[in-house]
């Protein structure tokens, strides 16, 4: 393979998404292979790295003496360096003089910056930036060492005085803020100096000061303690990913990121314990139904708050709010929703209570119940349309748009609407009112799809070097290669566009002008099925931030899986009971495993529930079996006695059985889950799983593969991070 890609002589393109690998790049600068300019974005996970082990981890010097890539690995470095990560890596990067070397260049411009602080402030924050790299910067520059060790805090504080000192270092509040936050130092009865306090965050809020301890916030003032809060933070987010706090109007605004997404809450949205009792409120109850509100649009919850003010102003005061005429405002502009109970709204994830309501409610749901035309508008003349013009005049730069916007999906709303769909399918018991609903709510969806007027933006550019979609799309459809934007001024016979300013690449593909170049287009109504080769092609040839999402939506809605999904219980007379309750959905092959296994059919269910699901815990299992607990664990109790499962106790697994094999770690509020599954259904990187088939075929298929002798095997049993391939 190098020896082919040196001759052919093409730079190997880096994607701007995903973090470099830097064995492979270092391997391809090693062997000569045309690497092109990286783009300025370029990121590269040294954590990655550090973390494969030395067999077969390359030393990095070819990265390192590449001037285009030596700055960006020397910010890599940083960033991997944990309080308590001193030792180990220390003695990584001594064992690497291309580190060391790295790290003598980031240990002199933090002494440069150090030595040119202007404030005690300044200094204060990067000497405890360079407290957990302290002593490899020893190791690997012994003269930036001293240099640091050398800085002149008498002369930085005269310099402080002469400026001014802020008031806030004389404040009461400050020294009883930091008291509530655990620095008391009850010996010497006074709080600690300044100086050591590594984890402490303070946050300027103007004329306040916020101070942030690991879980806990004080905010502080002039002649008080303003505001306390218990962060509600996952404790899976990185050090140096910490929670910025904002404090308006009397409320912390607290915001961190979590994947690519930026999550944030209002500190005064959760409510006290005393409240939460007076409503009949259970938090989760409260905590779901706030981000509910919230996703309301504006307009109508401003028109229905409006309805709440009694005729009467005194009722503000005593309760005498107008709630019928509130409940009758809601109907008028929101109409009757139909929608999840009360008690199950609580259990959702892995979906978006917005996303179900959307496809239970099709009729009401803005981009499933209206269709719209989307047309191409001039740049320079925006009131024209292509449509209304000639060919010969059509635009070469301009922008899709649409009649009725909201007549379109979100970037995210087709695959909400799959998540919608597998997860009532996995989480509601037969007989449910609203299984009845879910084949419905498809049948809108494709409907939709099946509209020729709609195109999806994919928002994609092209994996292949040197070629936009532009070109890589008209090239797989045969079509004559243009430079530029040629092809929207030539006929339709010539490979050109057609009188509404666009360019078909096949059926289903389309370009149009941008506002930067072309925009690729799915036309889903010309798709043949889920298995149609465009969607094959844009999943090897484009990416992008909203593409693949789009893409694997689109064939996920229209698959048979998800027919037969949606449609397993959803007869209006189906008899009542769980789909993952063996013994209810599948009681001959129930009796198969039994008869296999030498297995009770109590302890056959159980079995068959720990091979296939992705839930199984105890209290799952009682649930959907009805079973009382001490049929639960004579069950349980005969599965342990024997080589199928492993009896054991793992962090949030919530049950005590296991299959054999590797064991798949993930955040809340996913369940860890065993590695054999990955071939039943996907295993996301984070978050709930929700199967794409039914309980009944899951069952059936994960029986099939253990008859095949595709068994549950000793692998490694401890993972940090999900697979993600799909058998």
């Amino acid at each position: 393979m190098v020896e082919r890609l040196r001759a052919e002589g093409v730079p190997v393109e880096l994607t701007r998404i995903h973090p470099t690998a830097l064995n492979l790049l270092d391997l391809l600068l090693a062997e000569g292979v045309p690497v092109a300019d990286p783009p300025p974005s370029l990121t590269v996970d040294l954590g990655a790295w550090l973390a494969n082990g030395d067999p077969g981890r390359r030393d990095l010097a070819a990265v390192a003496a590449d001037p285009r890539f030596r700055g960006t690995l020397r910010d890599a470095i940083p960033p991997v360096w944990g309080p308590g990560d001193d030792d180990r890596l220390g003695a990584l990067v001594a064992r690497h003089p291309v580190l060391q070397a790295l790290v003598a260049e980031w240990a002199d411009e933090q002494a440069d910056r150090l030595l040119s602080a202007r404030g005690l402030a300044g200094a204060y924050s990067l000497l405890l930036s360079l407290g957990p790299v302290r002593r490899a910067v020893m190791g690997a520059n012994p003269a930036a060492a001293a240099r640091i060790a050398g800085l002149d805090v008498a002369a930085l504080l005269g310099r402080t005085l002469r400026a001014g000192i802020l008031d806030e270092l004389g404040w009461t509040a400050l020294e009883e803020g930091l008291r509530r936050l655990g620095y008391d130092d009850s010996a010497v009865g006074a709080v600690p100096g300044r100086t050591g306090k590594n984890d402490l965050q303070v946050e300027d809020a103007w004329p306040a000061l916020i101070l942030i301890r690991r879980k806990r916030a004080v905010v502080v003032g002039p002649h008080g303690v303003l505001l306390e809060h218990d962060l509600r933070v996952p404790s899976t987010t990185h050090h140096w990913q910490r929670p910025r706090l904002r404090f308006v109007d009397g409320e912390l605004l607290v915001a961190w990121n979590e994947g690519r997404a930026q999550r944030a809450y209002w500190s005064s949205d959760f409510l006290s314990k005393e409240l939460l009792a007076r409503f009949g409120l259970k938090a989760a109850a409260a905590r779901t139904a706030r981000t509910w509100v919230r996703a309301i649009d504006q307009a109508d919850r401003d028109a229905v708050l409006a309805a709440l003010l009694p005729a009467d102003p005194a009722g503000l005061w005593d309760g005498r709010l107008a709630v019928d005429a509130a409940a009758e405002r809601w109907i008028q502009r929101r109409g009757r929703l139909v929608t999840l109970p009360d008690e199950v709204r609580a259990s959702v994830h892995g979906a978006s209570i917005e996303a179900i309501e959307e496809v239970l409610n099709p009729a009401t749901t803005a981009w499933l119940s209206r269709t719209t035309t989307q047309r191409l508008r001039r740049v320079d003349r925006a009131e024209e349309l292509v449509a209304e013009a000639p060919v010969a005049e059509a635009p070469v730069a301009g922008e899709l748009v649409a009649d009725d916007s909201g007549a379109l999906p979100g970037v995210q709303s087709l695959a909400g609407a799959v998540h919608a769909l597998r997860w009532p399918a996995h989480n509601l018991p037969y007989g449910d009112a609203l299984r009845p609903l879910l084949p419905t709510a498809l049948a809108a969806i494709r409907s939709r799809l099946a509209d020729p007027g709609l195109l999806l933006d994919l928002d994609v550019h092209s994996t292949l070097p040197n070629k936009s979609p532009a070109a890589v799309l008209p090239e797989h459809a045969g079509l004559p290669q243009f430079t530029g934007m040629a092809q929207h001024t030539r006929p339709p016979e010539q490979g050109g566009a057609a009188g509404d300013g666009l360019v078909s690449c096949g059926e289903a593909l389309v370009l149009a002008p941008g506002q930067v170049g072309e925009a690729a287009y799915l036309r889903p109504s010309a798709l043949t099925g889920a298995q149609d080769p465009s969607l094959d092609l844009l999943g090897g040839l484009v990416a992008g931030f909203h593409a693949r999402p789009t893409v694997a939506a689109v064939r996920a809605l229209l698959s048979d899986d998800l027919a037969r999904l949606v449609a397993d219980g959803s007869s209006a007379d189906e008899p009542p009971g769980w789909a993952q309750n063996p013994q209810r959905s599948v009681p001959a092959l129930v009796a198969e495993v039994s008869r296999a296994c030498g297995l009770g059919e109590d302890a056959a269910a159980l079995y068959l529930q720990l091979l296939a699901l992705p839930d199984p815990t105890d209290r799952n299992s009682a649930r959907w079996t009805g079973w009382t607990p001490a049929r639960l664990k004579r069950a349980r109790a005969e599965l342990a006695a024997t080589d199928l499962v492993l009896e054991a106790r793992r962090a949030r697994a919530g049950r005590g059985l296991f299959l054999p094999g590797g064991w798949q770690e993930t955040r809340s509020p996913g369940l860890p889950v065993e590695n054999w599954k990955a071939g039943l259904y996907e295993l996301p990187a984070a978050g709930a799983i929700l199967p794409h088939r039914a309980a009944p075929v899951l069952f059936a298929d994960a029986w099939a593969r253990l008859t095949a002798g595709d068994r549950p095997g000793d692998e490694e049993l401890t993972t940090n991070t999900r697979r993600r391939d799909h058998r």
